[in-house]
């Protein structure tokens, strides 16, 4: 793949439609190609991702939501459950986000609400994704409930046998804030460099 595209396999065919992430089209257009070639779903978080990353939102929800909602049309699509997943955790944290910035407070539970709705979805899948556990703890820490956060950061670290997974850093520097902000200043230290040992 060439930097700076992200190519679209088409269904039957060795071809490709190659799209110039620097030029990207309207959301729409996008959704239309990926679902028609029925492409895989990690190809419509990337695209999602890139709007995202120019601050296209609304373009970025809608790839999201649309992929989600063609679950349902195409059975090829059930089994993929770490891709489903991915796309449910990217908008929890993408909601969770938002709470962590906004000031009002009702905006902020709509937000908090939006973000668990979406990690209780990533549960029915498999309750046990760690990664999903890592982003209920971002999200709890922005409700301040650190108690519960720390909780969550602990089960994503439990038996994880591989010391570099995409769960362990985050967890451990989520786990080390708490404890910093409860000045157990020696416990959080050596958290925060066994996450950069990891890294």
């Amino acid at each position: 793949v060439q930097e700076g595209w992200l190519n679209i396999p088409l269904r039957n065919s060795t071809d490709f439609v190659d799209i110039n992430l620097d030029d990207l089209p309207e959301p729409q257009d996008i959704i239309n190609i990926l679902r028609e070639e029925i492409a895989p779903l990690e190809l419509w978080l990337k695209f999602a991702v890139e709007y995202h990353k120019q601050n296209k939102i609304d373009g970025y929800k809608a790839i999201l939501n649309r992929a989600l909602d063609i679950v349902d049309e195409y059975p090829q699509y059930k089994d993929k459950k770490k891709e489903r997943i991915a796309i449910l955790n990217s908008l929890a944290a993408f909601y969770t986000n938002l709470a962590g910035k906004e000031k009002e407070k009702t905006k902020r539970e709509d937000y908090l609400s939006q973000a668990t709705q979406n990690f209780n979805k990533a549960d029915k899948i498999d309750t046990y994704e760690k990664i999903s556990w890592v982003g209920k703890g971002v999200m709890l820490l922005a409700r301040a409930d650190l108690e519960r956060a720390k909780q969550y950061f602990e089960t994503a670290l439990e038996g994880d046998t591989q010391a570099n997974s995409i769960s362990t850093i985050p967890a451990l520097l989520g786990k080390a804030w708490i404890l910093y902000t409860k000045n157990n200043y020696e416990e959080a230290l050596k958290l925060y460099r066994q996450a950069l040992d990891t890294s």
